[in-house]
């Protein structure tokens, strides 16, 4: 009987690995952006909220560095 063990444990393990990887990989699809898209610029720093420059790369006010 317990030869036979881990022939019963696949299939529930193989349906919780479905149940957890299909909405995982569906938010990476939603969130990859188009290729004609322009990739959004922040205006406001993320960190203090100060109003950016555009093309900056840095915060004038705090220093942390913009992501874009």
């Amino acid at each position: 009987m317990l030869a036979h063990q881990g022939e019963e444990l696949l299939i529930p393990a193989a349906i919780v690995a479905l149940v957890l990887a299909v909405p995982a990989i569906r938010n990476r699809l939603r969130r990859r952006p188009a290729d004609d898209e322009e990739p959004a610029v922040p205006t406001t720093c993320a960190y203090c909220g100060a109003r950016l420059e555009r093309g900056a790369k840095r915060c004038p006010t705090c220093g942390f560095r913009v992501r874009a």
